[in-house]
């Protein structure tokens, strides 16, 4: 992402996220995109973590 160590450290959680995600977007292409979940995926995902 071109941050050093030290400005990673500095920053918050929230921050190191944002600044993740933004990379993400900005370097992904359309295959490599997530798909969205349908609502089957998202129920059967939910019933896993609560397990």
């Amino acid at each position: 992402m071109g941050l050093s160590a030290d400005e990673i450290d500095r920053s918050s959680m929230w921050q190191f996220h944002a600044m993740a995600e933004g990379y993400r977007k900005a370097h992904q292409s359309e295959e490599d995109a997530a798909k969205e979940l349908s609502y089957d995926e998202l129920d059967e995902l939910s019933k896993w973590v609560v397990s």
